[in-house]
């Protein structure tokens, strides 16, 4: 316990952390539930330096999508998946959201009404991915799912504002 516990003390500092919840919810009307920001501080706990966190959760808001969402610099940065993310070869739009705390990457249930984001959400995947490349229009990398759903070489490409979404 005590190993773990150091781990994210190297990685997420305490108030870093809480400086990135405290401006996620002055960005937004969503509270968080204690359920839910101790599972994802559960996962966090596993992420070394080399490995990063991702997960996909199926949101049935305004119109059903996939988030997709990939640890960076402690902060999971994210996408809406309209056709969901593609298990076969495949290519699907994806547009660029802003970024979510950690905690948030593992939320399953259902938002309330008048607030952001409102609808059920479930969580397709989540695991650690082995990141190849990242740059401004190009990402790389190779999921592994702990439940199996999302696995493989994938890529987003940035095209202006929106990004393809390619499973390889």
């Amino acid at each position: 316990m005590v190993e773990y516990e150091e781990k994210f003390e190297n990685l997420q500092p305490k108030q870093d952390l809480n400086n990135i919840i405290t401006a996620y919810k002055g960005s937004k009307s969503i509270r968080p539930t204690k359920w839910w920001i101790e599972k994802g501080r559960e996962l966090a706990k596993e992420i070394s330096k080399k490995e990063r966190l991702f997960s996909v959760q199926e949101h049935d808001a305004t119109q059903l999508h996939h988030d997709l969402r990939l640890e960076k610099n402690r902060v999971m940065e994210s996408w809406a998946v309209p056709k969901g993310v593609p298990s076969e070869p495949e290519k699907n739009l994806a547009v660029k959201v802003g970024p979510h705390p950690i905690e948030y990457s593992t939320f399953e249930g259902v938002i309330l009404p008048n607030q952001y984001g409102a609808g059920t959400v479930k969580l397709v995947d989540f695991g650690l991915y082995e990141l190849k490349s990242w740059s401004e229009d190009k990402i790389s990398l190779k999921f592994d799912g702990r439940r199996g759903n999302i696995e493989g070489d994938y890529s987003l490409v940035g095209m202006d504002e929106d990004w393809l979404l390619i499973k390889k």
